[in-house]
């Protein structure tokens, strides 16, 4: 049997922890904020790269501290881009130039149409599905920069169900969306003020009422009367809301025999329903009449990720084809 020995180790001493604030970099770095972004390639000559096919204008705009219109180099700001080999850069930019991308980008959400607000969550979409999100997130800095204000592009009525989650199916980040969730989204008083305050106070030109694959709301709704008052209040005047909206199609959903077909034609019925009732308020209306807003609905399958957009033939004829139920007390 071995003798077991005992070896005694002995550690230097520790050398003392620097404050690293106290460092000359540190120091810098503190009276020049800077940020890493990534940000599509642009060069001053513009047009198409010819080996990306993405836009070369490599120039920022914005507005510095003193309100002046100014334009970040091109060769400047070239020289602090990390080329990825994707046609898309990682660049470390000041407060100011994050402040002035950030200013650019509301400029260009206030000019776009609706039209084009809708094409772009169209792209943003198919990003997603296909698997080649850029899932844009922001910095530290960059993030900052959005307690100044706000411009979301598009307002989403969505489904609470936590498997829809709005910015990451149209692949869009911080800012972008203008965003409420409720169990069948739907649009009672609540929502109906804040489309007003989307439209009214942020300028949002685009409205998408957007149901999903297997709600589990729409199918409660189509339920029976009978069953559905056995709910508690609240959920039961959720359910008799939805069910009133599906009214207009109630003999046509009952007779699909496919399942998954029936499914999704419920759900696209209800958010119909509910571009119903958002064009209805007086003030929406006018604007889309005007053509300065638009209201769609969506259709989101959880099992592609695919987001199918429905849009109203004419408001007149869908006003006109809406046979409500007779009135249901929910008490």
């Amino acid at each position: 049997m071995g003798s077991v020995v005992a070896v005694q180790y002995v550690l230097p001493p520790a050398e003392p922890m620097q404050d690293p604030r106290a460092e000359p970099k540190y120091q810098q770095r503190q009276k020049q904020p800077m940020v890493m972004r990534t940000i599509r390639a642009k060069q001053s000559g513009g047009g198409a790269d010819p080996d990306t096919g993405k836009n070369r204008d490599m120039s920022v705009r914005g507005t510095d501290v003193d309100g002046r219109r100014v334009t970040v180099a091109a060769a400047d700001l070239a020289r602090r881009k990390e080329a990825r080999g994707d046609g898309m850069y990682t660049s470390v930019i000041t407060m100011q130039e994050a402040r002035m991308l950030q200013e650019e980008r509301n400029e260009d959400v206030k000019a776009s149409t609706p039209r084009e607000t809708l094409d772009e969550l169209k792209a943003g979409n198919a990003r997603f599905w296909t698997g080649t999100a850029e899932a844009p997130n922001l910095s530290l800095i960059e993030r900052t920069t959005l307690i100044d204000g706000q411009a979301p592009k598009v307002m989403v009525i969505g489904c609470a169900d936590s498997r829809v989650p709005i910015e990451i199916v149209f692949d869009q980040g911080l800012g972008d969306v203008f965003v409420c969730r409720n169990a069948g989204n739907q649009c009672g008083d609540t929502v109906a003020g804040t489309v007003d305050y989307a439209l009214n106070h942020l300028g949002i030109k685009l409205v998408v009422v957007m149901g999903h694959q297997g709600c589990g709301a729409v199918k409660a709704a189509r339920l029976p009367i009978e069953l559905i008052m056995k709910e508690p209040p609240k959920l039961r005047k959720l359910l008799l809301d939805m069910k009133d909206s599906l009214a207009y199609c109630s003999e046509t959903l009952d007779n699909i025999m496919d399942a998954n077909a029936r499914d999704r034609e419920s759900v696209i019925a209800n958010a119909l329903g509910q571009v119903k009732k958002v064009v209805a308020e007086q003030n929406v209306l006018e604007k889309v009449t005007k053509g300065d807003v638009l209201v769609v609905a969506a259709f989101y399958e959880i099992t592609s990720g695919i987001v199918d957009f429905i849009e109203l033939p004419t408001l007149s004829a869908f006003r006109a084809s809406s046979k409500p139920l007779p009135s249901i007390k929910s008490s």
